[in-house]
């Protein structure tokens, strides 16, 4: 059995406890502080039972095979000084800056850790056409609905949050998996768009994320062909009380570190964060 800790009290719950538990092999320990939580949400009362306590972080850390960190940004450094040998996925960004991002890789690295991030959209379909298409030029459009708490670090780029940090990083990720380099970005986080330019070979990748009242995830060719026409680039957009809909390809992520098959270009995904950032506030 592989018992997987689960720090964080928001999308650690209502988006990994349910991925986790999907399979039987593995058992959930949390924070005893997040039990009325889990109670609280309907989607997660039934699998209550299977769920395990700790009363503080260390015994949570003590008693996990692979640790799920799912705090804010700022929150991560001293937690992960605690951690040696293990598993370990922190929800992106790992830190509220490149910097602290790279100390934080370094140290897990030097603590014996196999560390990870919540890069997810690999996972899902339109991803396999994106790394296959022939198209020369890709146009992507992310319009995202802002929840009703504008004061959320979610928003804010000194606490890690947004356009770029919480949203684009996604398209960083991938970015460099697939081989592309950054020509060009415009960020006006105020204005709440982002637009990116990437190029591989002969390929161009346009991608616009913005804030808007109706949330949408459009993927078109040179041609205007849609490729995917959706709410979110995970389909529908999560349901108060209903299971969250990044639940699948988390079930993914998770199953892939289980095999030893994920492959992330973590270090070279926090470079290209770094560089985007400089290049967006010239």
């Amino acid at each position: 059995m592989t018992v997987v800790g689960v720090i964080g009290g928001g999308f650690g719950l209502y988006g990994y406890i349910p991925a986790i538990l999907q399979n039987k092999s593995y058992s959930v320990i949390t924070l005893e502080k997040y039990k009325y939580k889990i109670h609280e949400r309907k989607e997660l009362s039934e699998a209550a039972r299977l769920i395990h306590y700790g009363k503080d972080v260390s015994e949570i850390i003590r008693n996990s095979d692979l640790i799920i960190l799912a705090r804010r940004p700022n929150d991560n450094l001293e937690i992960v000084k605690l951690i040696h040998d293990k598993k370990l996925i922190i929800e992106k960004p790992i830190s509220s800056t490149p910097h602290g991002a790279r100390i934080i890789y370094k140290i897990t690295k030097s603590q014996g850790n196999q560390l990870y991030s919540g890069f997810v959209f690999k996972y899902l379909n339109w991803y396999k056409w994106l790394k296959f298409t022939k198209a020369e030029s890709i146009i992507i459009n992310w319009g995202i609905k802002k929840s009703n708490n504008n004061d959320s670090w979610k928003y804010s780029e000194a606490q890690g949050g947004g356009l770029l940090q919480f949203y684009g990083i996604h398209f960083l990720n991938l970015a460099v998996d697939l081989g592309y380099r950054l020509i060009d970005i415009s960020l006006h986080d105020s204005d709440g768009k982002l637009d990116l330019h990437f190029q591989s070979g002969l390929k161009h990748l346009n991608l616009s994320i913005f804030y808007t009242n109706n949330p949408i995830f459009q993927i078109n060719d040179q041609k205007n062909n849609s490729i995917i026409n959706q709410m979110s680039p995970f389909g529908e957009v999560p349901k108060i009380g209903k299971p969250d809909v990044r639940v699948k390809s988390i079930i993914a992520l998770v199953e892939d570190i289980r095999r030893g098959t994920c492959k992330q270009s973590l270090f070279n995904t926090i470079n290209l964060w770094e560089s985007s950032l400089k290049e967006a506030k010239r």
